[in-house]
């Protein structure tokens, strides 16, 4: 007399994948209306900071503010064809975001490590004014995150977020 298995899967165990399914494809959904509000609350939040709060930027800022504005116009402009016109060519929207994305996180990390590492900030000096130095950051004053990591963590969220919208097709 033999065992015999029964391998069947447990009513929660479907359950379980069922959710997980639907929380993929509601993720994939979504991706783009969420890199969207990133990047229009990163500009926002730079156009603030110098319009409002009258914070001068540095170079290094204001070439993040223009990969950030380049990425907002593509997203925005991908948005709108993704729902009304040609659906087939947003995947190059998608791309130059992406692209736009990573090149501006790095231009970020490169802040960021211009602000951690003094000796650094030495060696492109030729980006930075007098005036304005890349190694001072208004927020750092009054106790909060630097300016540079806030917008590497927008950029680095729009690149996730471009990936997952990639993994769709």
């Amino acid at each position: 007399m033999g065992i015999s298995l029964n391998c069947k899967a447990s009513p929660l165990s479907d359950v379980i994948v069922k959710s997980l399914h639907s929380c993929r494809r509601a993720a994939r959904r979504h991706a783009l209306l969420a890199s969207l509000f990133v990047a229009w609350g990163a500009l926002s939040a730079s156009f603030f900071m110098s319009h409002v709060l009258a914070w001068a930027p540095c170079a290094l800022c204001m070439v993040q503010r223009v990969a950030m504005a380049a990425v907002t116009i593509l997203l925005t402009a991908e948005t709108i064809i993704r729902r009304t016109l040609l659906p087939r060519y947003a995947n190059a929207f998608t791309l130059l975001a992406l692209t736009l994305s990573a090149s501006g996180a790095l231009i970020a990390a490169c802040h960021v490590l211009t602000q951690r590492l003094p000796p650094l900030s030495a060696l492109i000096v030729h980006t930075c004014s007098m005036a304005v130095p890349c190694s001072s950051d208004p927020l750092v004053a009054h106790g909060f995150v630097p300016v540079p990591v806030l917008s590497f963590l927008a950029f680095a969220a729009i690149v996730a977020l471009s990936i997952v919208r990639l993994n769709n097709r």
